[in-house]
């Protein structure tokens, strides 16, 4: 992840902050935002799609999308509330923030493997899968938002997408599907949140799982995902954001790391 300087970009951009803050300005003055659209906000979604019509089109319907929802996004970003749907989609995903890179930026991870998809679509949805995933990537905004203006830099999350327990034989395309969409609608309402995404532990017929990501995910998303050849538990080093970017001690030991958290590092992870 390249390292941004938010002043350097606000001082690039600051004409297209100006304008774009005017634009919105008859919404973004809102009470229930909570002053969340600043300069730092605005500014990610110009360094996501550039100046002009498309970053004022997805700045309009992000602002929108947060009056509409502000109470549960509150609620989310506070640790009060859970993201919809909670109850069908939490008891069958292991996936969840756990520890920080060594600059700060949150660390996401989804272990696809061991998550029990086939009994999770018996009792819920792609859409509510979605929303679920979608909403709970506020709790990550906060904390990237929260770090960035303590340090300065842009900080954005790195997500870890273990394959450990898949094969092409259990994959299942709805689930897949739900990430596709995920990602596009993520990428419009927290742009330039994700900075790395890294898939671990995948099974062999890489081509294959390229082939099956690709058709749902966004070019733009996928072209942040990194194949770590290996396996993680085998040899961590195999996978150099591990040293790159995190500390082995903040790794799970799922993922060939030391940490071993007392009530597990992931929820219903095994």
């Amino acid at each position: 992840m390249n390292k941004i300087i938010v002043s350097d970009e606000l001082n690039k951009n600051e004409a297209e902050v100006t304008r774009l803050k005017l634009a919105v300005s008859t919404i973004s003055s809102n009470s229930a935002l909570e002053n969340l659209v600043d300069d730092v906000f605005i500014l990610r979604f110009i360094l996501a799609f550039g100046p002009g019509v498309k970053a004022e089109t997805n700045l309009r319907e992000a602002i929108i999308w947060r009056i509409e929802n502000a109470a549960l996004l509150k609620g989310i970003r506070e640790g009060t509330s859970p993201p919809p749907f909670n109850d069908l989609v939490s008891p069958y995903i292991v996936a969840g923030l756990h520890k920080e890179l060594t600059n700060g930026s949150p660390v996401f991870i989804l272990r696809t493997g061991v998550s029990d998809v086939s009994g999770l679509f018996k009792v819920a949805t792609a859409d509510q899968l979605t929303e679920w995933f979608l909403f709970l990537a506020e709790k990550t905004f906060a904390l990237c938002d929260k770090k960035t203006k303590e340090t300065g830099i842009l900080i954005q999350s790195l997500r870890i997408s273990d394959f450990t327990g898949s094969t092409l034989f259990n994959a299942d395309t709805r689930f897949f599907s739900s990430q596709g969409v995920l990602a596009t609608r993520a990428g419009k309402l927290y742009p330039h949140l994700l900075g790395l995404g890294v898939i671990i532990n995948h099974p062999t017929a890489i081509d294959t799982i390229v082939d099956l990501v690709t058709k749902f995910v966004p070019s733009e998303t996928f072209e942040k995902f990194k194949f770590c050849k290996g396996k993680s538990t085998d040899d961590v080093s195999k996978c150099p954001f591990a040293s790159k970017f995190i500390a082995k001690e903040d790794l799970p030991t799922f993922l060939g790391g030391t940490c071993v958290c007392p009530s597990g590092c992931l929820p219903n992870n095994q």
